[in-house]
């Protein structure tokens, strides 16, 4: 289908590897689940809980959907509440499998937003392209289940 509007040029992009990226969150600042998390208190919050729901979503009585923008830093949190029976599905756009993805390779991730807006490289990064590859080999499978699946057969330094 031809378009009314002029393709953008893509070899105009300066991909860069992501070693020379700002990165804003490293695998040192992650909780381990044992540590003490700090306390948080909102008002919406209180009002909102549900007596119960804990219990019924163990007993599979009603689906518990875990659903975020990208997440970065609380994974071994969302996967102790899945064993747990606690969280059923997972939404979460695109992005939160990407920082999955930079994470197994290079132990980092976050970029700086404003930073890379301005100067027109946000997510013009080569290897987080590798991504876009692996979901059109995807076949049927969804975006996170063909990266998760990639990321345990890959040889990357962090996958654990």
């Amino acid at each position: 289908m031809n378009s009314r509007y002029a393709q953008f040029d893509r070899s105009r992009l300066k991909l860069q590897p992501l070693s020379h990226r700002q990165r804003d969150l490293g695998l040192e600042n992650w909780l381990r689940l044992e540590e003490p998390t700090a306390p948080y208190e909102h008002a919406d919050m209180a009002a909102r809980g549900t007596p119960g729901y804990g219990a019924r979503a163990r007993s599979g009585e009603h689906p518990s959907i875990w659903r975020a923008p990208a997440q970065a830093g609380v994974n071994r949190h969302i996967i102790a509440l899945m064993e747990r029976g606690l969280i059923s599905h997972i939404a979460m756009n695109g992005a939160g499998a990407i920082h999955d993805f930079e994470l197994a390779l290079i132990g980092q991730t976050t970029e700086s937003v404003a930073r890379y807006i301005r100067s027109g490289e946000f997510r013009l990064w080569q290897e987080t392209g590798m991504s876009n590859d692996w979901l059109r080999e995807a076949g049927e499978c969804g975006f996170g289940e063909v990266l998760g699946r990639r990321i345990l057969e890959s040889d990357f330094p962090r996958v654990n």
